[in-house]
């Protein structure tokens, strides 16, 4: 059982590697439940493949009764946004379960899955840096 004490030991050791990590990249996501809550946060910064430069961008969705969080290789590159094809298999019927599987056959379709392998290659090739963060 999760006690107070517990809970604001871990919240402030995540924190603090959070904050105490040399040199990080990626995405942050934090969900917290806590009685009738759920606490949802993400960084908004998202990194341009190839470049040296950020830009501001939302990675917290909903749709319907859905709330999802992105990060990775989510668009551009010539590939299908998988925050659009996420939305898409959300709005589904069924339960959540049913939905998941559903992105999950949809991102497996070849002209959605193959431009994003080859995405993934050619920051594989071009900056390898990039691919170790991804």
């Amino acid at each position: 059982m999760c006690t107070t004490k517990t809970r604001l030991l871990f919240t402030s050791s995540t924190l603090m590697l959070i904050l105490l990590a040399p040199s990080a990249s990626g995405t942050v996501i934090y969900v917290r439940t806590s009685g009738g809550e759920v606490v949802i946060a993400a960084d908004s910064k998202r990194s341009l493949i190839g470049k040296k430069e950020y830009e501001s961008a939302c990675k917290i969705n909903q749709v319907e009764d859905v709330v999802f969080a992105s990060s990775g290789l989510v668009s551009g590159n010539g590939i299908t946004d998988v925050v659009q094809v996420a939305s898409q298999a959300m709005r589904g019927k069924g339960t959540l379960l049913d939905r998941v599987h559903n992105f999950k056959r949809l991102m497996q379709d070849p002209p959605i899955q193959d431009p994003l392998i080859k995405a993934i290659e050619k920051v594989r090739t071009r900056d390898p840096e990039a691919y170790k963060g991804m």
